[in-house]
């Protein structure tokens, strides 16, 4: 939905910068404000990947949650806008008649991602949390590489609603 037609590339990022980083600068400053105020350390190392949104793609898991711990889904959201243009254009290139099998062969790559995992190292484990290593719960659930999909998947279903392709569900 937020690409427009005839929207160039840098307009859109533009658009998403202002959207997304001042307030997350503002949010982050109020965080480790708030964290000194109440006697918590603050991981100087830490704050510039926080800052930059690039946190999401280091797998130790302390530093992929940064300064502000939720912000790990911007990291990937920064990532996601960044490809939007290209993504856009190459599913637009679809036919809507394939674009089920499109929507399809996401959802199978999301379901792999997990079986995936099992193939990386079984350690460190994570500190809390589900019984998996800490970089088998960082590539399925903050790599944002793997949460891309998730995206595309929404890139494809938008484009079935506009097409009207989507299933026509009729009361027995």
């Amino acid at each position: 939905w937020p690409g427009r037609p005839g929207d160039s590339a840098p307009k859109f990022w533009r658009r998403r910068f202002f959207k997304i980083f001042p307030n997350h600068w503002v949010v982050c400053a109020a965080v480790i404000v708030f964290m000194l105020a109440t006697g918590f350390t603050v991981d100087l190392h830490d704050v510039p990947a926080t800052l930059l949104l690039v946190q999401s793609w280091n797998p130790n898991f302390i530093a992929s949650v940064g300064v502000n711990g939720v912000a790990w889904s911007l990291s990937c959201e920064v990532f996601f806008y960044l490809c939007f243009p290209l993504l856009l254009w190459l599913i637009s290139k679809i036919r809507p008649s394939r674009l089920w099998w499109g929507a399809a062969g996401t959802v199978l790559v999301i379901f792999l991602i997990p079986v995936v995992a099992t193939l990386l190292p079984k350690n460190p484990p994570m500190p809390f949390g589900p019984p998996m290593s800490a970089v088998q719960y960082w590539f399925v659930y903050k790599f944002p590489v793997t949460r891309m999909f998730e995206f595309i998947l929404g890139i494809f279903l938008a484009r079935m609603v506009m097409e009207k392709c989507w299933i026509k569900i009729r009361p027995s």
